[in-house]
């Protein structure tokens, strides 16, 4: 094979590696559950009993 050879077939790999990537994500909904995720911790970010803890590095349970 010469370098071009290599060098497309590369190619082809990653695209492919992407897209099934894509497909694992969207089938498992990993994506939404980071969206999740980051959208409770913009929440609890917002209360002030657990933004005083989080600066000193301690967690406490909040009912």
């Amino acid at each position: 094979m010469n370098s071009g050879a290599v060098l497309v077939s590369l190619f082809l790999l990653a695209l492919l590696f992407l897209a099934v990537r894509s497909f694992w994500l969207w089938y498992w909904r990993i994506n939404r559950m980071i969206v999740l995720l980051e959208s409770i911790d913009e929440s609890l970010k917002q209360l002030p009993a657990v933004r005083q803890h989080d600066y000193q590095g301690q967690r406490t349970h909040v009912v």
